[in-house]
């Protein structure tokens, strides 16, 4: 028995750190990772190749998956937190968080075979097929910045519409307006056009296009370069929207032609396509064009009925 007994107590031992702890950290520093390497894409003018969306996506799945402080081994788990990461670092490049976004039904299955490729390999079962599929995939992280796919495309809408080929030509130099948009584009967090101001359709007429409240998500600017009888061309001569940072808009070209079924109007917008990968972008790309052309063909329509006095459609025309 200590006669001097300590008055002092014994300091506690420090808990050890749990494993929680260490995945919340691993998780911090992976999606400060994958922030900083948005941030540096974005900063050199690659936030919009295949870098982005398939190899910072591709390397935080390897990272997370060969994590040893993970709890959660499951695919979806690895999944799950890669994609987080991603989100949280697309927050950091503005537009390219929509972007991202569009891009996950990419994304998501690139993670996944990622790790199905990492887990294979480790195992030492297929280790050819697991890495030989996932090296295929990467090789178009490198457009745009190792090679160039063509980016050109046309896109063409036609509609039949109940009005005279007179009513619509007439239509064209009052002032146009914004219809309801309906199309599912807008309904995600798409840039919305709000206004059309100026007038006129002769060669040289100026219009502009505003997106957002006042013009606040930029606007789109374009002048008539071609117009006949049945033909008006705009070319978009500034574009000043986020829609700069996906597309090249180069021009919108209308067209109509009398039918036993009414009057047939075609919309056909030529632009390069500017994010990477082709083999998913491109597709992508069209569809949100075709869109556009979607509401321009019902500004068209729209107009004809509040810019040609006593409109009442070609089967009275």
């Amino acid at each position: 028995m200590d006669p001097f007994p300590s008055t002092r107590e014994k300091a506690p031992r420090p808990e050890k750190i749990k494993p929680a702890q260490y995945q919340l950290a691993w998780f911090i520093a992976m999606a400060a990772i994958a922030s900083i390497s948005a941030w540096s894409l974005s900063s050199v003018g690659l936030s919009a190749t295949g870098l982005l969306f398939i190899a910072i996506p591709a390397t935080l799945a390897a990272i997370i998956t060969l994590a040893p402080f993970s709890e959660d081994k499951t695919s979806f788990g690895v999944a799950r937190g890669s994609t987080i990461c991603i989100l949280i670092s697309a927050i950091v490049i503005r537009e390219g968080f929509i972007c991202v976004i569009i891009a996950l039904p990419l994304i998501i299955p690139i993670i996944s075979l990622v790790v199905w490729s990492v887990r294979r390999s480790r195992a030492g079962a297929g280790h050819q097929l697991a890495w030989a599929l996932p090296l295929l995939v990467l090789g178009a992280a490198g457009e745009g910045v190792v090679y160039e796919l063509p980016t050109n495309a046309v896109v063409v809408e036609s509609r039949v519409i109940d009005f005279s080929a007179t009513e619509l030509d007439a239509s064209l130099d009052g002032i146009a307006e914004i219809p309801e948009i309906e199309p599912l584009l807008f309904a995600l967090p798409f840039p919305e056009p709000t206004a059309f101001t100026g007038t006129g359709a002769d060669v040289g007429d100026i219009r502009t296009v505003e997106f957002g409240d006042g013009g606040s998500d930029g606007s789109l600017i374009l002048e008539v370069v071609v117009r006949t009888g049945d033909t008006i061309t705009w070319d978009i001569i500034d574009n000043t929207t986020p829609v700069a940072e996906w597309m090249t808009i180069n021009s919108a070209t209308a067209t109509w032609v009398e039918t036993a079924h009414g009057l047939e109007v075609t919309m056909e917008i030529d632009f390069d396509r500017a994010l990477a990968p082709a083999f998913y972008f491109d597709p992508v790309e069209r569809w949100g064009v075709g869109e556009m052309a979607e509401v321009l063909l019902d500004m068209l329509e729209h107009n004809i009925a509040t810019n040609t006095p006593d409109a009442t459609g070609a089967h009275n025309a």
